[in-house]
């Protein structure tokens, strides 16, 4: 009987089902969130789904491009008229959301 333990103390069993319980809980988490929408990461406190990098000089009163996040179709939509290209959310977060939509 190499490399088995005879006898088991309660210890040892509470910490094992205290682990498997912590394991539970934290798959059924990581399931429930991966099924919200709009998607988004844990740190994110606001729900948007569309990003863009808009240039609307009558909008924000400038000649630079400005991340702008969506909720919805429509907003997302809106923003798409005017000239606007694909962006990291990495590189918004860094330079601040010009415009971001309000969550229902």
């Amino acid at each position: 009987m190499l490399g088995r333990t005879l006898a088991y103390y309660w210890r040892r069993v509470l910490l094992q089902a205290f682990t498997v319980l912590v394991a539970i809980s934290l798959t059924i988490f990581c399931l429930w969130w991966s099924q919200q929408w709009p998607p988004r990461n844990i740190w994110d406190e606001v729900e948007w789904c569309w990003s863009r990098q808009v240039f609307h000089p009558k909008r924000f009163g400038d000649y630079s491009w400005h991340c702008v996040r969506c909720y919805s179709e429509a907003c997302a939509q809106e923003w798409l008229a005017f000239q606007n290209y694909p962006v990291s959310t990495l590189e918004c977060n860094k330079m601040g959301w010009a415009y971001t939509e309000p969550s229902s």
